[in-house]
Protein backbone atom coordinates (compact mmCIF):
# COMPACT_ATOMS: atom_id res chain seq x y z
CA UNK A 1 0.00 0.00 0.00
CA UNK A 2 3.10 2.35 0.78
CA UNK A 3 3.94 1.54 -3.12
CA UNK A 4 0.45 2.94 -4.09
CA UNK A 5 1.37 6.72 -1.91
CA UNK A 6 4.38 7.14 -3.90
CA UNK A 7 2.40 7.64 -7.24
CA UNK A 8 2.03 10.72 -8.73
CA UNK A 9 -1.07 10.82 -10.39
CA UNK A 10 -2.34 13.45 -12.75
CA UNK A 11 -6.24 13.89 -13.82
CA UNK A 12 -5.92 15.64 -16.95
CA UNK A 13 -8.78 17.71 -18.25
CA UNK A 14 -9.00 17.46 -22.26
CA UNK A 15 -10.62 20.70 -24.16
CA UNK A 16 -10.11 19.94 -28.00
CA UNK A 17 -11.41 22.35 -29.31
CA UNK A 18 -10.42 25.44 -26.62
CA UNK A 19 -13.88 26.46 -25.31
CA UNK A 20 -12.35 27.96 -22.86
CA UNK A 21 -10.13 30.31 -25.09
CA UNK A 22 -12.89 31.20 -27.14
CA UNK A 23 -15.66 31.52 -24.63
CA UNK A 24 -13.60 32.26 -21.33
CA UNK A 25 -10.63 33.74 -22.56
CA UNK A 26 -8.32 31.99 -20.32
CA UNK A 27 -5.02 30.41 -21.20
CA UNK A 28 -3.55 26.77 -21.15
CA UNK A 29 -2.42 24.99 -19.49
CA UNK A 30 -4.20 25.32 -16.07
CA UNK A 31 -2.55 23.44 -13.60
CA UNK A 32 -3.55 23.39 -10.06
CA UNK A 33 -7.10 23.23 -8.01
CA UNK A 34 -7.77 25.95 -7.63
CA UNK A 35 -6.84 27.55 -10.92
CA UNK A 36 -8.89 25.13 -12.16
CA UNK A 37 -12.15 25.86 -10.54
CA UNK A 38 -11.88 29.38 -11.04
CA UNK A 39 -11.70 28.46 -15.08
CA UNK A 40 -14.48 26.21 -14.72
CA UNK A 41 -16.51 28.66 -13.11
CA UNK A 42 -15.88 31.76 -16.02
CA UNK A 43 -16.62 28.81 -18.96
CA UNK A 44 -20.12 28.22 -17.07
CA UNK A 45 -20.44 31.80 -16.64
CA UNK A 46 -19.99 32.39 -20.16
CA UNK A 47 -21.43 29.37 -20.89
CA UNK A 48 -24.03 27.64 -19.21
CA UNK A 49 -24.85 24.74 -21.61
CA UNK A 50 -21.39 23.78 -22.08
CA UNK A 51 -20.37 20.03 -21.59
CA UNK A 52 -16.29 21.27 -21.12
CA UNK A 53 -17.22 23.04 -17.58
CA UNK A 54 -19.01 19.93 -16.28
CA UNK A 55 -15.62 17.69 -17.48
CA UNK A 56 -13.66 20.32 -15.53
CA UNK A 57 -15.50 20.02 -12.46
CA UNK A 58 -15.85 15.99 -12.65
CA UNK A 59 -11.58 16.41 -12.79
CA UNK A 60 -11.86 18.60 -9.45
CA UNK A 61 -14.08 15.78 -7.73
CA UNK A 62 -11.93 12.96 -8.80
CA UNK A 63 -8.62 14.88 -7.91
CA UNK A 64 -10.50 15.55 -4.27
CA UNK A 65 -11.46 12.12 -4.30
CA UNK A 66 -7.63 11.00 -4.90
CA UNK A 67 -6.41 13.41 -2.30
CA UNK A 68 -8.73 12.30 0.58
CA UNK A 69 -7.38 9.02 -0.27
CA UNK A 70 -3.32 9.90 0.22
CA UNK A 71 -2.40 9.89 -3.51
CA UNK A 72 -0.09 12.94 -4.65
CA UNK A 73 -2.08 14.17 -6.84
CA UNK A 74 -2.34 17.02 -9.69
CA UNK A 75 -5.05 18.52 -12.04
CA UNK A 76 -5.07 20.12 -15.00
CA UNK A 77 -6.50 21.14 -17.97
CA UNK A 78 -5.00 21.32 -21.80
CA UNK A 79 -6.61 22.88 -24.91
CA UNK A 80 -6.88 22.43 -28.56
CA UNK A 81 -7.82 24.96 -30.92
CA UNK A 82 -11.01 25.93 -32.87
CA UNK A 83 -9.09 25.41 -36.16
CA UNK A 84 -9.46 21.84 -35.83
CA UNK A 85 -7.01 19.07 -36.90
CA UNK A 86 -3.74 19.56 -36.88
CA UNK A 87 -3.64 21.96 -34.94
CA UNK A 88 -5.40 20.83 -32.27
CA UNK A 89 -3.28 17.64 -31.84
CA UNK A 90 0.16 19.79 -32.08
CA UNK A 91 -0.77 22.28 -29.47
CA UNK A 92 -2.58 19.76 -26.90
CA UNK A 93 0.86 17.87 -27.30
CA UNK A 94 2.85 20.73 -26.43
CA UNK A 95 1.03 21.55 -23.53
CA UNK A 96 0.65 17.97 -22.22
CA UNK A 97 4.43 17.94 -22.38
CA UNK A 98 4.74 21.53 -20.50
CA UNK A 99 2.41 19.96 -17.49
CA UNK A 100 4.20 16.16 -17.99
CA UNK A 101 7.81 18.06 -17.67
CA UNK A 102 6.79 20.07 -14.58
CA UNK A 103 5.06 17.58 -12.67
CA UNK A 104 6.38 13.86 -13.97
CA UNK A 105 3.13 11.65 -13.60
CA UNK A 106 3.25 8.05 -13.32
CA UNK A 107 -0.51 8.01 -13.80
CA UNK A 108 -2.71 9.94 -15.88
CA UNK A 109 -6.08 10.12 -15.66
CA UNK A 110 -7.99 11.62 -18.72
CA UNK A 111 -11.53 13.41 -18.50
CA UNK A 112 -13.36 14.24 -20.98
CA UNK A 113 -16.83 14.97 -22.02
CA UNK A 114 -16.79 12.59 -24.49
CA UNK A 115 -17.99 14.79 -27.41
CA UNK A 116 -15.78 14.89 -30.11
CA UNK A 117 -12.56 15.06 -27.23
CA UNK A 118 -11.66 11.26 -27.37
CA UNK A 119 -10.19 11.83 -30.70
CA UNK A 120 -7.12 12.87 -29.49
CA UNK A 121 -6.63 10.14 -26.24
CA UNK A 122 -4.64 8.10 -28.51
CA UNK A 123 -2.08 10.87 -29.18
CA UNK A 124 -1.86 11.40 -24.98
CA UNK A 125 -1.54 7.53 -24.76
CA UNK A 126 1.27 8.24 -27.07
CA UNK A 127 3.07 10.96 -24.70
CA UNK A 128 1.79 10.06 -21.17
CA UNK A 129 1.29 6.89 -19.39
CA UNK A 130 -2.78 6.82 -19.29
CA UNK A 131 -4.02 4.68 -16.31
CA UNK A 132 -7.84 5.21 -17.42
CA UNK A 133 -10.67 7.63 -18.98
CA UNK A 134 -13.27 9.38 -17.21
CA UNK A 135 -16.28 10.22 -19.85
CA UNK A 136 -18.84 12.37 -18.32
CA UNK A 137 -22.19 12.37 -19.71
CA UNK A 138 -24.32 15.07 -18.40
CA UNK A 139 -27.80 13.77 -17.52
CA UNK A 140 -30.92 15.50 -18.25
CA UNK A 141 -34.79 15.22 -17.79
CA UNK A 142 -36.68 12.54 -19.48
CA UNK A 143 -39.52 14.31 -19.77
CA UNK A 144 -41.37 14.80 -23.14
CA UNK A 145 -40.99 19.01 -23.11
CA UNK A 146 -36.91 18.82 -22.33
CA UNK A 147 -36.34 16.46 -24.69
CA UNK A 148 -37.35 18.78 -27.73
CA UNK A 149 -35.56 21.43 -25.83
CA UNK A 150 -32.35 19.38 -25.85
CA UNK A 151 -32.81 17.88 -29.73
CA UNK A 152 -33.35 21.82 -30.77
CA UNK A 153 -29.96 23.03 -28.98
CA UNK A 154 -28.18 19.83 -30.72
CA UNK A 155 -29.79 20.69 -34.29
CA UNK A 156 -28.63 24.28 -33.46
CA UNK A 157 -25.31 23.38 -32.86
CA UNK A 158 -25.33 21.38 -36.04
CA UNK A 159 -26.14 25.17 -37.86
CA UNK A 160 -23.81 27.45 -35.46
CA UNK A 161 -20.97 25.08 -34.13
CA UNK A 162 -17.42 25.16 -36.28
CA UNK A 163 -17.36 21.27 -36.00
CA UNK A 164 -20.61 20.73 -37.61
CA UNK A 165 -21.63 23.49 -39.58
CA UNK A 166 -19.16 23.38 -42.25
CA UNK A 167 -20.89 19.91 -43.28
CA UNK A 168 -24.75 20.60 -42.56
CA UNK A 169 -24.31 24.36 -44.43
CA UNK A 170 -21.01 23.87 -46.39
CA UNK A 171 -21.35 20.75 -48.30
CA UNK A 172 -25.60 21.07 -48.64
CA UNK A 173 -24.33 24.42 -50.26
CA UNK A 174 -22.35 22.91 -52.79
CA UNK A 175 -24.79 20.25 -53.53
CA UNK A 176 -27.50 23.38 -54.23
CA UNK A 177 -25.32 25.03 -56.19
CA UNK A 178 -24.56 21.90 -58.60
CA UNK A 179 -27.72 21.36 -58.59
CA UNK A 180 -28.63 24.58 -59.81
CA UNK A 181 -25.68 25.10 -62.66
CA UNK A 182 -26.83 21.55 -63.98
CA UNK A 183 -30.63 22.74 -64.25
CA UNK A 184 -29.49 25.78 -66.21
CA UNK A 185 -27.40 23.37 -68.41
CA UNK A 186 -30.04 20.94 -68.80
CA UNK A 187 -28.38 18.32 -67.10
CA UNK A 188 -30.41 17.55 -63.72
CA UNK A 189 -30.85 14.22 -64.87
CA UNK A 190 -26.99 13.60 -63.61
CA UNK A 191 -27.30 14.97 -60.55
CA UNK A 192 -28.05 11.55 -58.65
CA UNK A 193 -24.37 10.82 -60.08
CA UNK A 194 -23.03 13.71 -58.79
CA UNK A 195 -24.85 13.75 -55.29
CA UNK A 196 -23.44 9.45 -55.12
CA UNK A 197 -19.91 10.95 -55.90
CA UNK A 198 -19.64 13.93 -53.55
CA UNK A 199 -21.23 11.57 -51.14
CA UNK A 200 -18.75 9.26 -51.58
CA UNK A 201 -15.58 11.53 -52.25
CA UNK A 202 -16.32 12.95 -48.81
CA UNK A 203 -16.59 9.35 -47.28
CA UNK A 204 -13.42 8.67 -48.98
CA UNK A 205 -11.54 11.84 -47.49
CA UNK A 206 -12.55 11.50 -44.07
CA UNK A 207 -12.59 7.76 -43.72
CA UNK A 208 -8.91 8.02 -44.41
CA UNK A 209 -7.64 11.20 -42.89
CA UNK A 210 -6.58 12.24 -46.39
CA UNK A 211 -7.60 15.79 -45.16
CA UNK A 212 -5.11 15.28 -42.18
CA UNK A 213 -2.53 14.02 -44.44
CA UNK A 214 -2.65 16.51 -46.62
CA UNK A 215 -2.10 18.98 -43.85
CA UNK A 216 1.00 17.53 -42.36
CA UNK A 217 1.83 17.16 -45.81
CA UNK A 218 2.40 20.53 -46.28
CA UNK A 219 3.49 21.28 -43.34
CA UNK A 220 6.43 18.91 -43.26
CA UNK A 221 6.75 20.41 -46.99
CA UNK A 222 7.65 23.78 -45.80
CA UNK A 223 9.07 23.43 -42.21
CA UNK A 224 11.49 20.81 -43.16
CA UNK A 225 14.89 22.55 -42.37
CA UNK A 226 17.40 22.11 -45.72
CA UNK A 227 19.70 23.90 -47.60
CA UNK A 228 18.18 26.88 -50.17
CA UNK A 229 18.60 24.66 -53.05
CA UNK A 230 17.42 21.34 -51.49
CA UNK A 231 14.32 23.53 -50.16
CA UNK A 232 13.43 25.19 -53.18
CA UNK A 233 13.71 21.72 -55.47
CA UNK A 234 11.40 19.72 -52.34
CA UNK A 235 9.20 22.03 -52.38
CA UNK A 236 9.46 22.45 -56.73
CA UNK A 237 8.76 18.88 -57.09
CA UNK A 238 6.03 18.77 -54.11
CA UNK A 239 3.36 21.47 -56.01
CA UNK A 240 4.20 20.14 -59.38
CA UNK A 241 2.68 16.56 -57.95
CA UNK A 242 0.17 18.38 -56.46
CA UNK A 243 -0.81 19.99 -59.39
CA UNK A 244 -0.46 16.98 -61.50
CA UNK A 245 -2.90 14.76 -59.39
CA UNK A 246 -5.14 17.67 -59.77
CA UNK A 247 -5.25 17.60 -63.14
CA UNK A 248 -5.13 14.28 -63.59
CA UNK A 249 -7.91 13.40 -61.72
CA UNK A 250 -10.35 16.18 -62.64
CA UNK A 251 -9.71 15.56 -66.53
CA UNK A 252 -10.41 11.61 -65.40
CA UNK A 253 -13.84 12.84 -63.61
CA UNK A 254 -14.63 14.97 -66.31
CA UNK A 255 -13.98 12.40 -68.87
CA UNK A 256 -15.93 9.87 -66.84
CA UNK A 257 -18.94 12.45 -66.65
CA UNK A 258 -18.78 12.64 -70.49
CA UNK A 259 -19.04 9.00 -70.93
CA UNK A 260 -22.05 8.52 -68.28
CA UNK A 261 -23.36 11.48 -70.59
CA UNK A 262 -22.91 9.08 -73.65
CA UNK A 263 -24.20 5.95 -72.31
CA UNK A 264 -27.38 8.02 -71.06
CA UNK A 265 -27.08 6.51 -67.84
CA UNK A 266 -29.12 7.86 -65.21
CA UNK A 267 -29.87 5.80 -62.80
CA UNK A 268 -27.49 3.77 -60.34
CA UNK A 269 -27.93 0.48 -62.19
CA UNK A 270 -26.85 1.58 -65.19
CA UNK A 271 -23.59 3.57 -64.07
CA UNK A 272 -22.90 0.26 -62.08
CA UNK A 273 -23.35 -1.81 -65.24
CA UNK A 274 -20.91 0.13 -67.14
CA UNK A 275 -18.53 0.96 -64.16
CA UNK A 276 -15.57 -0.28 -66.85
CA UNK A 277 -16.20 2.14 -69.41
CA UNK A 278 -16.58 4.94 -66.48
CA UNK A 279 -13.23 3.85 -64.87
CA UNK A 280 -11.75 3.42 -68.60
CA UNK A 281 -12.61 6.72 -69.67
CA UNK A 282 -10.85 7.95 -66.30
CA UNK A 283 -7.66 6.21 -66.32
CA UNK A 284 -7.39 6.62 -70.16
CA UNK A 285 -7.50 10.30 -70.02
CA UNK A 286 -6.14 11.14 -66.10
CA UNK A 287 -3.92 8.22 -65.19
CA UNK A 288 -0.78 9.17 -67.01
CA UNK A 289 -0.90 12.34 -65.25
CA UNK A 290 -1.64 10.92 -62.13
CA UNK A 291 1.57 8.37 -62.41
CA UNK A 292 3.31 11.86 -62.97
CA UNK A 293 2.72 13.54 -60.11
CA UNK A 294 3.44 10.05 -58.07
CA UNK A 295 6.97 10.35 -59.65
CA UNK A 296 7.09 13.92 -58.85
CA UNK A 297 6.53 13.39 -54.85
CA UNK A 298 9.16 10.53 -54.97
CA UNK A 299 11.36 12.68 -56.51
CA UNK A 300 10.79 15.26 -53.49
CA UNK A 301 11.14 12.67 -50.95
CA UNK A 302 14.52 11.49 -52.76
CA UNK A 303 15.93 15.52 -52.64
CA UNK A 304 14.80 15.57 -48.48
CA UNK A 305 16.39 11.93 -47.70
CA UNK A 306 19.68 12.30 -50.27
CA UNK A 307 20.29 15.51 -47.27
CA UNK A 308 18.75 14.04 -43.61
CA UNK A 309 19.18 9.82 -44.59
CA UNK A 310 20.71 8.95 -47.52
CA UNK A 311 20.18 5.08 -46.70
CA UNK A 312 16.35 5.42 -47.28
CA UNK A 313 17.02 6.94 -51.12
CA UNK A 314 17.35 3.41 -52.38
CA UNK A 315 14.19 2.50 -51.35
CA UNK A 316 12.64 5.34 -52.67
CA UNK A 317 15.04 4.91 -56.35
CA UNK A 318 12.98 1.55 -56.20
CA UNK A 319 9.79 2.91 -56.01
CA UNK A 320 10.45 5.82 -58.96
CA UNK A 321 11.66 2.52 -60.94
CA UNK A 322 8.35 0.72 -60.12
CA UNK A 323 6.18 3.94 -60.92
CA UNK A 324 8.37 4.49 -63.97
CA UNK A 325 7.72 1.16 -65.40
CA UNK A 326 4.26 0.53 -65.18
CA UNK A 327 3.99 3.79 -67.29
CA UNK A 328 3.11 1.63 -70.53
CA UNK A 329 0.72 -0.57 -68.37
CA UNK A 330 -1.61 2.32 -67.58
CA UNK A 331 -1.84 3.56 -70.70
CA UNK A 332 -3.39 0.56 -71.95
CA UNK A 333 -5.73 -0.24 -68.43
CA UNK A 334 -8.09 2.60 -70.05
CA UNK A 335 -8.34 1.02 -73.41
CA UNK A 336 -8.36 -2.23 -72.27
CA UNK A 337 -11.27 -1.34 -69.57
CA UNK A 338 -13.26 0.56 -72.35
CA UNK A 339 -13.16 -2.82 -74.49
CA UNK A 340 -11.78 -6.03 -72.88
CA UNK A 341 -12.23 -8.20 -76.16
CA UNK A 342 -10.54 -5.84 -78.55
CA UNK A 343 -7.62 -4.95 -76.15
CA UNK A 344 -6.74 -7.95 -74.24
CA UNK A 345 -3.72 -8.47 -75.86
CA UNK A 346 -2.51 -5.30 -76.30
CA UNK A 347 -2.67 -5.17 -72.18
CA UNK A 348 -1.19 -8.38 -72.09
CA UNK A 349 1.92 -6.91 -74.47
CA UNK A 350 2.23 -3.61 -72.08
CA UNK A 351 2.21 -5.36 -68.85
CA UNK A 352 5.19 -7.78 -70.25
CA UNK A 353 7.06 -4.96 -70.95
CA UNK A 354 6.32 -3.05 -67.63
CA UNK A 355 7.16 -6.36 -65.71
CA UNK A 356 10.21 -6.89 -67.42
CA UNK A 357 11.51 -3.10 -67.42
CA UNK A 358 10.78 -3.21 -63.85
CA UNK A 359 12.98 -6.75 -63.41
CA UNK A 360 15.76 -5.70 -64.75
CA UNK A 361 16.23 -2.42 -63.78
CA UNK A 362 15.33 -3.43 -59.98
CA UNK A 363 17.76 -6.12 -60.13
CA UNK A 364 20.50 -4.16 -61.53
CA UNK A 365 19.83 -1.70 -59.01
CA UNK A 366 19.51 -4.04 -56.04
CA UNK A 367 22.86 -5.79 -57.26
CA UNK A 368 24.53 -2.29 -57.46
CA UNK A 369 23.58 -1.56 -53.96
CA UNK A 370 25.22 -4.48 -53.09
CA UNK A 371 28.60 -3.86 -54.55
CA UNK A 372 28.21 -0.28 -53.03
CA UNK A 373 27.75 -1.31 -49.80
CA UNK A 374 30.72 -3.88 -50.19
CA UNK A 375 32.94 -1.58 -51.44
CA UNK A 376 32.05 1.43 -48.50
CA UNK A 377 32.67 -1.53 -45.98
CA UNK A 378 35.98 -2.52 -47.01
Amino acid sequence: MKEERKRKILVLCVDLDDDLGNKASIKTPVVGRGPVVDAGLKLVLADPEESDANAIFASVRTYDKLVSEGYECQVAIVAGSQEGEPYSSMKVIEEIKQVSKAYGPTDVFIVTDGFGDEDIIPVIKANLPVSGVIRVVVKHSKSVEESYVILGRYIKMLFTDERFKRYTLGFSGVLLILYSLLSSLNLLTQGVFITVFLFGLAMLIKGFNLDIKIKNKFYTIFETELPLPQYVTNIAFSLVGYVLLTLGTLNGIYQAFLAIQGLNAVTIITIISNFNLILGAFFKNGGAYILLGLVSFQLSRFVVTWYLNKKETQNIILVLVALASSYPMILALGDFLISPGTYLVNMAYYSIISLVTFTILSSTLLISFKILKKSTTT
